[in-house]
Parts: C-alpha cells; sequence; structure tokens
C-alpha cells in the first residue's frame, strides 16, 4: 500500500493547497512523517493515512471487494516486466479484464480509480489504460483522471504477433486499445 498511500496523500495535500508543513500541524504530527508517507519511504497504518487525509480534507472510503485494483495490477505486471516475464505481465492483464468485467458499474471505477505506477513501458501502459476504457465505456463520465495522464502510442503495437503478421485472420479488436495504438482482440482479454 506505500506507493498508494503516498499518492493518495500527496494528491491530497495539493489539492487542499497546503504545504508539508501545514498538512502536520493540522494532523498534529511532524513534517518529516509526512514527508516519509508522501515518499513512500515508510509504509503509514491505514488510521495514520485516514489521518492525514483527513486534515486535508479528504477521507478515505472503505469500499468491500473480492477482486483486484487495477493499480495492484500495475505494479505486478511492472515486475513481471522487469523480470522478463511478459506472459504473466499478460496473465495479469486479463485478470483485470475478469475482475472488471465480473465487477458492477460502480465497483469498476473503484476498482480502477487510483493512479496505477508505470508498468516503465508504454505499450503496457497504454495496454492497461485501454482495457480500464474499456470497461468503463458504461459508466458514464466517471472517468479517473490518471488515464488521461497515458499518452497513446506513435506506433501501433499488437499484442498477439500473429495479428501482426496476418492482419486479414484479425478478430474484432477492443476499440479503447486500438485508439491508444494497442491491437488487442477480445478474444485475447477471456479467461481460458
Amino acid at each position: 500500500m506505500t506507493t498508494l498511500a503516498a499518492t493518495l496523500l500527496r494528491r491530497a495535500r495539493i489539492a487542499a493547497g497546503l504545504s508539508q508543513r501545514a498538512l502536520a500541524q493540522r494532523a498534529g504530527v511532524v513534517q518529516p512523517a509526512v514527508a516519509r508517507a508522501e515518499s513512500g519511504a515508510r509504509d503509514v497504518t491505514v488510521h495514520t493515512l485516514a489521518a492525514l487525509l483527513r486534515a486535508a480534507g479528504s477521507q478515505l472510503i472503505d469500499v468491500p471487494t473480492v477482486r483486484g485494483t487495477v493499480a495492484a495490477a500495475a505494479e505486478t505486471i511492472r515486475l513481471d516486466i522487469e523480470a522478463g516475464d511478459e506472459d504473466s505481465a499478460f496473465r495479469e492483464i486479463v485478470q483485470i479484464s475478469d475482475d472488471l468485467r465480473a465487477a458492477a458499474p460502480s465497483e469498476r471505477v473503484v476498482l480502477a480509480f487510483a493512479p496505477p505506477r508505470s508498468t516503465g513501458d508504454p505499450r503496457w501502459d497504454n495496454l492497461i489504460a485501454g482495457v480500464v476504457e474499456h470497461y468503463l465505456a458504461d459508466v458514464g463520465p466517471a472517468r479517473p483522471e490518471w488515464l488521461s495522464a497515458v499518452a497513446a502510442l506513435t506506433e501501433v503495437w499488437h499484442v498477439d504477433s500473429y495479428t501482426a503478421r496476418h492482419p486479414e485472420d484479425a478478430e474484432p479488436t477492443v476499440p479503447a486499445a486500438r485508439r491508444r495504438g494497442v491491437v488487442l482482440t477480445r478474444s485475447e482479454l477471456e479467461s481460458a
């Protein structure tokens, strides 16, 4: 939770127009504690995070779910890519798809709300964003802000190299992914 907590806290503090020192004074802690929490150098407890967010005028809302968040999946994908295991990374994409497909529309927004850390590879960042946009298409204007920060690819990436070599055999693609420069078929998003 370190990266997620750090991101939530930093965004809440900045949105409130507070310095780290001012937030620390409001929360009754020392400024270095806020700095450590925002840097992710030290994991904070849920209680501490909630208190710091309250001091910034925000709140932490608990939404029970058995499904994984997009932010957590992106972190796993990042580690898989660093390890050179793109097969495992793609299995995590399929898990994101399964989780979002199974969730009610409001839960989809919650699962995708927290900004994921970059995988370090723009292709995979766009694949994640395209899958999220695909499943949020029917939930109206509730679009996480982080989606706008992921710049679309300038060169098309075929997730399956077979479709790149044999475009005549390609199934219909996922439009949200395609707009991001990622060629991904609907069947590739489904669990076996």
